[in-house]
């Protein structure tokens, strides 16, 4: 049995492109996002929204997605 390939690398980019288009569908802005962590997620902090965005690495993190908000 073939190993499964392994994903590919959670990189910035693809982060901070993520980050865009959810502040855009969200009507907030990400100009001055920090980036707190990238790991498995991205954390960024929007300070002057004073909210925080979890970016998952994969849509196949959503089916967890209902356990891990409440």
């Amino acid at each position: 049995m073939a190993a499964a390939p392994p994903d590919p690398p959670f990189t910035w980019a693809d982060a901070s492109a993520t980050l865009a288009e959810a502040c855009s569908l969200a009507g907030l802005s990400g100009d001055e996002a920090q980036l707190i962590r990238l790991g498995e997620n991205a954390i960024y902090r929007l300070e002057r929204q004073r909210v925080v965005v979890r970016i998952a690495r994969g849509i196949d993190i959503l089916k967890d997605a209902p356990k891990k908000s409440q």
